[in-house]
């Protein structure tokens, strides 16, 4: 069973089909993100909010990982410190 799937615009607005396990929100200068696991690249990725076109939910229970800390996350990663 697919877990979460959004839509979103990418900068030459084509569309992007994205599926995430969602971890959480968060603000940066102005704009939220949301952080999750993507299944298609093997990684935590961050999707602009306001990009997003459609969402679309399904009861799926993705496995949390045990050592993932949101916070943690956001300090390691270039879009909030200059490079996106």
């Amino acid at each position: 069973m697919d877990p979460s799937a959004c839509s979103q615009r990418a900068s030459d607005y084509s569309r992007n089909i994205a599926r995430t396990y969602p971890y959480g929100i968060a603000y940066h200068h102005g704009s939220l993100y949301l952080v999750g696991w993507s299944p298609n690249h093997q990684e935590i990725r961050q999707w602009k909010v306001n990009r997003i076109e459609e969402l679309h939910l399904e009861e799926f229970r993705f496995p949390w990982p045990e050592d993932f800390s949101l916070l943690a996350h956001l300090t390691r990663s270039s879009v909030f410190h200059g490079g996106g």
